[in-house]
């Protein structure tokens, strides 16, 4: 069954709706009930891996808990999702967890499951500020940052973003709920609160606008 977290920060304007599946069903049960039309048909059957069709299937059951219908949602020319009635949507998928966010800001999620393979990757991302506050090799920590620059780059919605130099993880300790990003565009800085959240061996960040 799904779980809602409905999170209220230390203002209005920190609010948002969040949403995870721990997928623990059969492709065929998590069909039960969907509609899909020829695009989504199309998109679910490219994916080879049973994990991505599971994920995406597991989104579709959380949007229709939540009452968002195939009509209210859609996808621009790069695959990002919207929603028609002016509220920003986002979603991701890893492995067993799925989850989905909503909020009246601009908003992005991303859940990565925490894998030591994460440390061969980290250099892609990190910058040397990054690198001087994380403790080495922990891989959880690492994995925050990845998840938390996942959610910007959602949230921020453009493309051609690089990871590694303009988008801004300020330091926060391993235990830490909550942070900040910036990211560095066209001579602008734009501010993210970030919200980070476990789920078993998952780790989950949520970035909303401060603009």
């Amino acid at each position: 069954m799904p779980v809602l977290k409905n999170y209220l920060g230390k203002n209005a304007n920190q609010h948002f709706k969040l949403y995870f599946w721990n997928i623990i069903e059969s492709e065929e049960d998590l069909y039960e009930g969907l509609k899909f039309n020829s695009i989504l048909k199309e998109k679910i059957n490219k994916k080879k891996s049973l994990d991505h069709r599971k994920g995406i299937l597991s989104i579709r059951q959380l949007l229709k808990k939540t009452g968002i219908s195939n009509e209210n949602q859609y996808y621009d020319d790069i695959g990002r999702p919207f929603l028609n009635d002016g509220r920003h949507i986002s979603f991701s998928h890893s492995k067993r967890v799925s989850g989905l966010v909503i909020s009246d800001k601009e908003i992005g999620i991303d859940i990565e499951k925490n894998q030591s393979k994460i440390l061969n990757i980290s250099q892609k991302f990190l910058n040397t500020k990054e690198k001087n506050f994380l403790i080495k090799k922990d891989v959880s920590q690492i994995t925050n940052i990845w998840t938390a620059k996942e959610a910007v780059f959602k949230a921020f919605k453009v493309n051609g973003i690089i990871f590694s130099e303009q988008i801004v993880i300020d330091p926060f300790e391993k235990n830490s709920t909550e942070g900040l990003a910036r990211v560095f565009y066209k001579n602008q800085i734009f501010k993210f609160q970030l919200f980070f959240f476990k789920i078993k061996n998952y780790s989950c960040s949520v970035a909303l606008s401060l603009q």
